[in-house]
């Protein structure tokens, strides 16, 4: 669902030994997880933007900012975003002055914690102080064996 122009996609990736990336299916447990979000914006001006990115409960989010668990992965996101919350259920992004129309791409990793039949909220993303300019990700399901 989007208003007003906006509208995100959410995309899962496996992450290999090699550092390669491929389709998630059938997720296991420790498996990595690149988390892929493209945010498409109108061609209008806009101020602040925040973007909420639920995960499902079987995942937790990796915090590349830190040596001990970024591991092999590095997340690369664009300097445009002025500030990243990566809170155990979630992981949020605020973005200063983008760009007008065009494609913005965020990522972040996860880790597969554990089994279950999961369901995923929508990702979020909403102009500031003007909470009638949104868009909603699908939600999903999500089996991890």
């Amino acid at each position: 669902m989007s208003k007003h122009g906006l509208s995100i996609i959410r995309n899962y990736e496996r992450v290999k030994a090699n550092g390669t990336t491929e389709k998630l299916k059938d997720p296991k447990i420790g498996d990595l997880v690149k988390v892929t979000l493209t945010l498409s914006l109108p061609d209008k001006a806009m101020r602040y933007l925040a973007i909420d990115d639920p995960l499902p409960s079987s995942f937790q989010a990796v915090n590349t900012d830190f040596e001990s668990q970024a591991g092999r992965v590095k997340d690369k996101n664009s300097w445009r975003i002025s500030h990243r919350e990566v809170r155990l259920d979630r992981v949020l992004f605020f973005i200063d002055n983008p760009l007008r129309s065009g494609n913005l791409i965020m990522t972040y990793h996860a880790r597969v914690t554990h089994k279950g039949e999961n369901f995923i909220p929508s990702t979020k993303v909403e102009e500031m102080y003007d909470p009638s300019s949104f868009a909603l990700g699908a939600t999903q399901n999500l089996r991890v064996r």
